[in-house]
C-alpha cells in the first residue's frame, strides 16, 4: 500500500467510467462497501459464458474457454502483485477465511490474536474452533493500562503466548488477524512492522481485505501477509458469489492439508494415500461457476487498467468532499474526520491498530434505532446507503454501547449531483428522525433545520 497519494482520475475519464456502469443511472448508490455496481466488461464476461453454455452445453463450453479461466486467476494475482499459484477462488471471503483458519487449527493447540474490529463471521469461525478445543482466542484491544504504541502492544500480546509457539523455526501455530479496513471504521491499516514482528515470533499474518481491495492499492508482498481474503462484489466491482484467498509460500508450507479434499485439489499417490496440491488450489473444490470466475477476472483487469493508486486517490477525494458537504449542511461529522483531514500524525484505530490514511468508507454514530430509519427514508428517495448490523461487528458494538452505525461508501465514479442529492435527503431525514436535543449530541454543534423539513 503506497504511502503517498497518486493523481486522481480526471473528469473526462470518470464520465466514461460512469457511462460504463449501467446501474448508476437507476439510483444514487452509496453502498459500494456492501455490494458495488459492476461495469459493462464484468457483465460481458458473465454473458460470454452463458452464451457459450447455451449454444454448446456446459462441457463443450468449458473446452471453448481455452485459457480464459487461467487468465482470470492471473489477472487477480496481478492486482495483488503476486503469482497465480498463490490465488484460490472461494464462494466468499468468509469461506476463504474459514478455510485458512481451519488449516491453522488442523493439528490443535492453535492461538489467534485479534481485535474488536474483527468481522463477525470470522469471529464465529474462531468460536467453532475454540469450542472444538483447537484454538485459543486473544483480543488485542486498546486500553489505558496497555502500552500506547501499537507495535509495543502487539509485542506484549505475543509475549503472552506459550513459549513453544514463539519459536520462529517451528511450524506456525498462531496468527495475528487484522482488518485492512474495518467494516465499522474507514481507516486504512498501516502494516509497517506488523509482519516482521509476527514472523519473528513464529506466527502468521491474516488480513481481511474485504474493504480494501478495489479501493486501495493492496500489495501482498509489501504487507508480507500470509493469508488475505476479500470478495469481488464490494469495492472491486465484481460479481457476487466469488471470494479470493491469497496464501503466501509460508502459509502453504504450514497448511499441509486440503481443508475440503476432493479429486480436484488432491492427487492420488497410491491406492491408500493421497497428497494435496502444492499451490493455493488445494483450497478450492472442483465445482464452481465458470461465468463468475470470468467476471471476477474482468473486474480485476478493469481495476488494474485504471490503476489502484489512482482509484484510491479518487475515492479519497470523493469521500472527503461528501463528508465536508454533510458536515456543512447538518453538522454531522464521520468517525473518520481526523483521517480525512490528512494533517498531522495519523491516529490509531480504537483497537490500537495504526492507520495510514482514510478510505471511501464513512461511518456516522447515531442513537440506537436511528440509522435504519434514516436509511429507509433515503431509500425511498432513490438513494442507497448502508447500516452496520451488530451481529457483523459484535465486539466493536459491545465497546461502543447503544449506538447505530450509518455507513456511506461512495466510489470513484459516484457523480457529484448524486452526492448533492444525498446531502439534501440526509438533512431532511435527520430532521425527521432525530429531535433537536439528540441531533446536538450527535453532531456536537447546534443543528439548523433544513428548509421544508419537519419532525416525524
Amino acid at each position: 500500500m503506497p504511502a503517498t497519494r497518486a493523481t486522481a482520475l480526471a473528469a473526462p475519464h470518470l464520465d466514461r467510467l460512469r457511462a460504463d456502469t449501467p446501474a448508476l443511472r437507476s439510483s444514487g448508490h452509496f453502498n459500494h462497501g456492501s455490494c458495488s455496481l459492476p461495469p459493462a466488461p464484468v457483465f460481458d464476461a458473465a454473458r460470454h459464458w452463458l452464451d457459450l453454455e447455451a449454444r454448446h452445453g456446459t462441457l463443450a463450453a468449458l473446452e471453448r474457454l481455452g485459457d480464459a479461466l487461467i487468465d482470470s486467476r492471473q489477472a487477480m494475482a496481478a492486482l495483488l502483485h503476486t503469482q497465480a499459484a498463490r490465488i484460490a477462488f472461494t464462494p466468499s471471503a468468509s469461506h476463504g477465511w474459514a478455510l485458512a483458519s481451519r488449516a491453522l487449527c488442523a493439528h490443535g493447540g492453535a492461538h489467534i490474536i485479534t481485535t474488536r474490529h474483527e468481522w463477525g463471521g470470522n469471529a464465529l469461525v474462531m468460536f467453532a474452533e475454540r469450542d472444538a478445543g483447537r484454538l485459543v482466542i486473544h483480543r488485542l484491544d486498546a486500553a489505558s493500562t496497555e502500552p500506547a504504541d501499537p507495535l509495543d502492544r502487539l509485542d506484549s500480546a505475543i509475549a503472552a503466548l506459550p513459549p513453544s509457539l514463539r519459536r520462529s523455526t517451528a511450524a506456525p501455530r498462531w496468527a495475528l488477524s487484522v482488518q485492512a479496513v474495518s467494516a465499522g471504521f474507514g481507516g486504512v491499516a498501516d502494516f509497517t512492522g506488523l509482519a516482521e514482528r509476527v514472523h519473528a515470533a513464529g506466527g502468521l499474518l491474516f488480513v481481511d481485505a474485504s474493504h480494501a481491495v478495489g479501493q486501495t492499492d493492496v500489495d501482498v508482498h509489501a504487507i508480507d501477509c500470509d493469508v488475505l481474503v476479500f470478495p469481488t462484489r464490494k469495492w472491486l466491482r465484481g460479481p457476487k458469489g466469488v471470494g479470493v484467498l491469497y496464501l503466501s509460500e509460508r502459509a502453504l508450507a504450514a497448511f499441509d492439508n486440503a481443508p475440503l479434499p476432493d479429486a480436484s485439489n488432491t492427487e492420488w499417490r497410491h491406492a491408500e494415500t493421497a497428497h494435496p496440491r502444492t499451490d493455493a488450489r488445494r483450497f478450492e473444490i472442483g465445482e464452481f461457476n465458470p461465468g463468475l470466475r470470468l467476471a471476477a477476472g474482468a473486474a480485476a483487469r478493469y481495476a488494474t487498467e485504471l490503476g489502484p493508486a489512482a482509484i484510491e486517490a479518487t475515492v479519497h477525494r470523493v469521500a472527503a468532499s461528501l463528508a465536508e458537504q454533510i458536515a456543512a449542511r447538518t453538522g454531522l461529522q464521520p468517525a473518520e474526520v481526523a483521517l480525512l483531514a490528512g494533517t498531522g500524525p495519523m491516529p490509531c484505530r480504537d483497537d490500537g491498530v495504526a492507520m495510514r490514511s482514510a478510505s471511501g468508507l464513512l461511518t456516522y454514530r447515531l442513537p440506537a434505532g436511528a440509522a435504519g430509519c434514516i436509511a429507509a427514508r433515503l431509500h425511498a428517495r432513490g438513494l442507497r446507503v448502508g447500516t452496520v448490523e451488530p451481529a457483523n461487528l459484535r465486539w466493536l458494538f459491545t465497546s461502543l454501547g447503544a449506538v447505530d452505525l450509518l455507513r456511506l461508501t461512495p466510489h470513484y465514479m459516484t457523480p457529484t449531483e448524486q452526492c448533492a442529492a444525498l446531502v439534501d435527503a440526509l438533512a431532511d431525514a435527520l430532521a425527521a428522525v432525530l429531535d433537536d436535543a439528540v441531533a446536538a449530541v450527535v453532531s456536537g454543534v447546534p443543528r439548523q433545520r433544513s428548509h421544508g423539513s419537519g419532525h416525524g
